[in-house]
């Protein structure tokens, strides 16, 4: 159903042949749709036109997830391979790219294999988009901080022109905490 009409209408389509397990907006332009689905893959479509996406990142097993960062310059995705990649979507001016001109990935090693029991790890950025927190199995939540655009001027932080780097990584661990952190949140200020 399309809020923005008075329609009532909807409709089904098929974008994968198997289970999506994510689905998110970019948060700068409404009409780009990433998806995470069971046939080891992560497409961007354009949702006004849903035949085909438009760049499909192939992965080696199933992502479980697959998100924009609140800003639109990143991608993180979380994939039962046991790692976590990261895609640049912006220039170092912070503009948005071409999907086709899309950086990455940078490709991280991380324990996903959360079994039956336990909801599966999900890269959730910070409002501030340069840093992503992921559960671990080893009870801590793991934090990747990226050098991203610095947008109160022309100069890239990292300097690269184009480049996705590495990111920085910091693992926080508490004695306190007895459950796997698979769900993660980061508070709105």
């Amino acid at each position: 159903v399309d809020l923005r009409t008075n329609s009532q209408e909807s409709k089904s389509m098929e974008l994968h042949k198997s289970k999506i397990s994510c689905v998110d907006l970019h948060p700068l332009d409404q009409n780009l749709l990433l998806t995470a689905a069971n046939e080891r893959v992560v497409s961007i479509w354009d949702a006004r036109k849903l035949k085909n996406p438009l760049r499909s990142f192939p992965h080696t097993a199933a992502p479980s997830s697959a998100y924009f960062s609140p800003s639109g310059d990143l991608i993180g995705s979380v994939c039962y391979d046991n790692y976590v990649r990261f895609w640049r979507c912006t220039n170092k001016q912070g503009k948005l790219l071409d999907v086709k001109d899309w950086m990455g990935p940078i490709s991280v090693r991380h324990d996903n294999h959360t079994g039956r029991w336990i909801t599966p790890f999900k890269a959730k950025f910070a409002n501030t988009s340069d840093v992503c927190c992921v559960g671990n199995m080893n009870r801590q939540v793991d934090l990747y901080c990226f050098n991203t655009v610095d947008r109160n001027s022309t100069k890239h932080i990292d300097e690269a022109e184009t480049a996705l780097s590495v990111p920085a990584h910091i693992g926080l661990r508490s004695d306190v905490l007895g459950a796997i952190p698979a769900v993660n949140a980061w508070h709105p200020q």
